[in-house]
Formats: structure tokens, C-alpha cells, sequence
């Protein structure tokens, strides 16, 4: 995560902890930054105009090495895929190309313009890049010779293009703008497909899956939303997870893991793989729900009229298996194996045993007051 004072806070995916102290630089706030995919080093460009990069280290990142700078805002950095090659976008107009281990070339111009250039992106093979400017124009170039792919397109954006990325198979790239709108293009035309997910939305930050069949996009409400290439419909929503919109986003190469910064300043980590059914509901006839279990297999809940139903929640039509008592249940357990099952009354009677219609259970004075909860052990 790079900050406005020009330092980078590294994280640990697995436990969420920070590695190591802050990474302090000089290049002043942080306008972008990116891992190498075998996480070999770290690359960072500010505000300064200066690039940077960090050796890994057994996991931690040494002292920055500066690779090169320019006299303005370095906004966007991509690296060449297989390759040794760096891409910045620059507030002087300038697509710039260097490399790793320096040279007389690097730093050198592939493309150069009267303006800005707000974002940049490798393709998949090394062999193009491509580029974006604050008005919204879309640029495309072969590498290193800088021949044009095309451009200007125009038609997608009317103001700052602050993310370009590319489909893992190269064949698309998507686009988010300033203007709230993000669209899908197609690869080397560069010719506008489809406007990506609602204009209502303000998508903030996009990245393709991993099998690159759907895009997911970082929304101004603070959600994540997952749309499809094929249908060109929205495929799911997540719950809020930002108080305002998220302005990054970054999916790990397994697909699983997203990670995003919000407006809100938090940092928020999402499974992709976990997809919970959908909720079913079940009613409690003439009385007031009370305790409530869950296991592998069954609901159990009791209620104010003395009753305790268990459900197989998997079955495709479940049946309760009843239990009746003489006074309202407020506590409820079931172990863990579906098998056995334990409530407890308000008149401080505690009953357990097995799971079943024809189940006889125990019956013990546990307390002289009302039991509110009962647990397995």
C-alpha cells in the first residue's frame, strides 16, 4: 500500500499483518506501485517524477533503488511480462519505457504528446503496451519499436483514464474512468465493445478473474460487482465493505483473494471461492422463535410455546422432528455430528439426547433460574 508521504506498507495476505516497518522513500506520495509476479522485487512511481524499485529479500524489501525520473507526476508503472522492461504514463506527455539494470535507452520516449498520460498497461506478451490520457483518449503501440497499434480512440471516455487492464488470454482490456463509466475493448483494434457494468454504479477499479470470463469491479457504494463477458450483465453483488466508494483493487493470481482500499481508508480482504446458499426460511406456527442451533446438517430452534423442531436444512423437502415441553425453550444445542441434541427451558430444566421423532431425553434440574444458553463440549 503506498502512501502520500512517499512510504509503502507491505502486508501479509495469509495472516493480514504488516511485514516488516514502513518502506520509507523521497519520491514523494505514492501514485502507484506493483509487485514482479514472482515477487521478486517491487516497483513504485510518486508524484516526484521518480521510479524506484525494492529487492525482496527472504520476504522483506530492502532499501529502494531509483531506476530513473522525469521533471513531472510519474501517475502509472507496468511490468514487462517475461521480460526487463518498465512502463510509466506521466503528467509531461510521455509513454516512457526503461530497463531493470539501467542503460543509455532507458528512460527513452515511446510515444510522446502535447498533455498528460494518466495510465498504461503491458500486454500479456510483452511485444505492446498500451496507454490512456486525461481526456479520455486510448492510445496503442508496439514495443520497443513504438509503432502504432492505434489511436486515439474516443468514444469510450470523455475524462481521466485511471485504469487500463488486460484479460489474461490479451484478446480484451478494460477501462475505468474519471467520467464513472468502465468499458470492455477489444485487443489489437482497440475498438470499444460494451460500457462495463451500470453508468449508476461509478466503478472505481476493475480486474479480470483469473479464467478471465468475468470482470469485478470496486464500486462508489463500497461493494464488490461481478460481471460477465459473455452476457454483459452484472452475475453478483457483494455486502458493503467500505463506507464510500473503493478507489483500488487487486485480485491474487489464485483467483481466490481480492483486496481493495476504499475512500474510507481501510483496507478489506474478500474470498471469491465462498459462496453461501441462499437464505431459507422456516417458520415457527403460533409462537415466538427462541434458541437456535446449526450443524453440518440440521436447524434446531425452540420457542415460547414450549416446542423444539429440527430441520435437515440439506434435505429437499425438509420435516421437523418435534419435541414438546411444559415451558418456553430459550437455549438450544446440537453437536456437531447431527446426533445428539440439548435445550434448555426457562424454568431451568435441561434436557439432551438423540436426534429423532421417537427420542426419549434426559431431564435434569440444572438451575434454579432460566437457562439462556447450552453448549457441546
Amino acid at each position: 500500500v503506498g502512501l502520500r508521504d512517499g512510504s509503502v506498507t507491505v502486508f501479509d495476505v495469509q495472516s493480514r499483518a504488516q511485514v516488516g516497518g514502513q518502506l520509507k522513500t523521497d519520491i514523494g506520495g505514492i501514485e502507484d506501485l506493483v509487485f514482479a509476479p514472482d515477487d521478486g522485487f517491487l516497483v513504485a512511481v510518486g508524484n516526484s517524477g521518480r521510479l524506484v524499485l525494492w529487492q525482496n529479500s527472504d520476504g522483506f524489501l530492502g532499501h529502494p533503488r531509483e531506476i530513473g525520473s522525469t521533471e513531472d507526476i510519474l501517475w502509472s508503472v507496468a511490468l514487462q511480462p517475461g521480460g526487463s522492461s518498465i512502463v510509466t504514463a506521466g503528467e509531461d506527455g510521455a509513454i516512457r519505457l526503461w530497463n531493470l539494470y539501467g542503460g543509455v535507452d532507458s528512460g527513452s520516449p515511446l510515444f510522446d504528446r502535447r498533455g498528460d498520460f494518466t495510465s498504461v498497461a503491458f500486454h500479456p506478451s510483452g511485444d505492446a503496451v498500451i496507454g490512456a490520457t486525461g481526456s479520455g483518449e486510448l492510445f496503442g503501440w508496439v514495443t520497443p519499436s513504438g509503432e502504432p497499434i492505434f489511436g486515439p480512440m474516443t468514444e469510450a471516455h470523455s475524462s481521466d483514464v485511471w485504469q487500463l487492464e488486460f484479460s489474461p488470454d490479451g484478446q480484451f482490456f478494460a477501462t475505468v474512468s474519471s467520467d464513472g463509466t468502465s468499458a470492455l475493448h477489444a485487443f489489437p483494434e482497440g475498438a470499444l465493445q460494451v460500457d462495463a457494468f451500470s453508468t449508476e454504479l461509478s466503478i472505481g477499479a476493475v480486474s479480470f478473474s483469473g479464467n478471465g470470463r468475468t470482470l469485478i469491479g470496486g464500486g462508489e457504494d463500497g461493494r464488490l460487482h461481478v460481471w460477465s463477458l459473455e452476457d454483459h450483465e452484472t452475475l453478483a453483488v457483494s455486502g458493503p465493505g467500505h463506507v464510500g466508494a473503493i478507489s483500488e483493487l487487486a485480485v491474487r493470481s489464485d483467483s481466490e483473494t481480492v483486496v481493495t482500499l476504499g475512500a474510507d481508508q481501510h483496507l478489506r480482504f474478500w474470498r471469491l471461492n465462498f459462496a453461501p446458499p441462499l437464505a431459507e426460511e422456516f417458520v415457527v406456527p403460533s409462537a415466538k422463535a427462541k434458541g437456535l442451533a446449526v450443524s453440518a446438517q440440521l436447524i434446531a430452534f425452540g420457542d415460547d410455546a414450549g416446542n423444539v423442531e429440527v430441520w435437515d436444512w440439506k434435505a429437499e423437502n425438509p420435516t421437523p422432528v418435534s419435541q414438546s415441553t411444559d415451558n418456553q425453550v430459550w437455549a438450544v444445542a446440537l453437536y456437531e455430528d447431527s446426533t445428539q441434541l440439548a435445550f434448555g427451558s426457562r424454568n431451568g430444566q435441561l434436557r439432551f439426547g438423540d436426534v429423532g421423532g421417537n427420542a426419549v431425553l434426559q431431564s435434569i434440574p440444572a438451575s434454579e433460574n432460566s437457562i439462556w444458553s447450552v453448549m457441546f463440549r
